[in-house]
């Protein structure tokens, strides 16, 4: 008899490399990309190309329905899919929305929410193209689907890094996982770090700048964490990494673990070629006003990484968040 197992024995990720293996076969058109990135490639034109990405939200997984206000839950649901166009290079264009609620939900809640997702769009100049609405029987699902936009010159892949590259993040970590714990604990003093939580803000501005830099090499955002999201580019480049993580990378709200693979920072995490990385610093603090935090670099030896704290090494126990694990 066959052995039967669960999904949680392959993994999220273990799952996607199914699903990409059995795609493997299909060819796409010339210049598009699919699985693999933060979005999906289509050109444009001759210069430019059309990034397509979606992102799913489920009440009680991704959010605790009673603990996030609507007009947050709107907030957030659009600025997880700008983080994805902007982890590309690129800049947001149009989104749209797909929404399952139960049939007792609160009509104000749903404006709250709306109202939400409108104010960012309108801050964001994106536009709401259309979607879908349903009744579902438990729990809230919203799913985004996102169009951007960005010359093929400034789109940043995973597999774009080089040994030797600086490993850098846009922010401090750790304010997100922290304000969910004070969430749950009902210790609600530090609002900065429930914010973060609630209302993440996408790097949006910084994402298309730093698609224009060609010392730029590989780049992503942090959603399930930062030791998690960095696995991604080292598999996808076959580098490794050595970080070196001081108090700069770790929200004053955080602790160390949680900085590390705490995850919803949104943060961008991008690698950038050694002998350009002081002029990249200087100029993104002089145009932008951005501090950016170097936290290592990437070494030849293919998908290993060791992290120091201060000098000593950190014993890794948790990666980031995994849906099925």
């Amino acid at each position: 008899m066959a052995k039967i197992s669960s999904i949680s024995s392959l993994g999220e990720f273990g799952f996607i490399d199914e699903i990409s293996k059995n795609y493997a076969g299909a060819p796409l058109p010339l210049g598009w990309l699919g699985i693999g990135d933060d979005c999906a490639v289509i050109p444009k034109d001759t210069e430019n190309s059309w990034l397509i990405t979606t992102d799913m939200l489920l009440g009680s997984v991704h959010f605790l329905p009673d603990l996030i206000p609507p007009r947050s839950l709107g907030y957030k649901s659009l600025a997880v899919s700008l983080s994805d166009i902007a982890a590309m290079g690129g800049t947001a264009r149009a989104a749209f929305l797909s929404l399952a609620m139960p049939k007792n939900t609160d009509d104000t809640w749903a404006r709250e929410f709306m109202q939400g997702f409108s104010d960012l769009a309108a801050a964001e100049n994106v536009s709401l193209l259309g979607g879908d609405t349903t009744a579902s029987k438990n729990d809230i699902c919203i799913n985004v689907a996102m169009m951007g936009e960005a010359p093929n010159m400034s789109i940043k892949l995973r597999s774009s890094a080089h040994a030797g590259d600086i490993v850098v993040v846009s922010r401090p970590l750790g304010a997100s996982a922290a304000g969910f714990n004070m969430i749950l604990n009902q210790k609600l003093e530090n609002s900065a770090a429930i914010r973060a939580h609630h209302e993440p803000v996408a790097e949006t501005r910084l994402g298309a700048w730093l698609g224009a830099q060609n010392d730029v090499h590989a780049m992503m955002d942090i959603s399930d964490g930062l030791l998690q999201d960095l696995s991604h580019i080292l598999r996808a480049s076959s580098a490794g990494a050595r970080l070196d993580i001081t108090g700069a990378l770790i929200h004053p709200a955080a602790s160390l673990e949680q900085a590390l693979s705490g995850g919803e920072d949104y943060a961008l995490l991008f690698t950038v070629a050694p002998d350009a990385f002081a002029k990249l610093v200087s100029n993104a603090k002089k145009e932008l006003g951005r501090d950016l935090i170097a936290i290592g670099t990437l070494t030849p030896d293919a998908g290993e990484y060791d992290v120091f704290h201060h000098g000593k090494r950190v014993k890794i126990t948790k990666l980031g968040f995994d849906h099925f694990a």
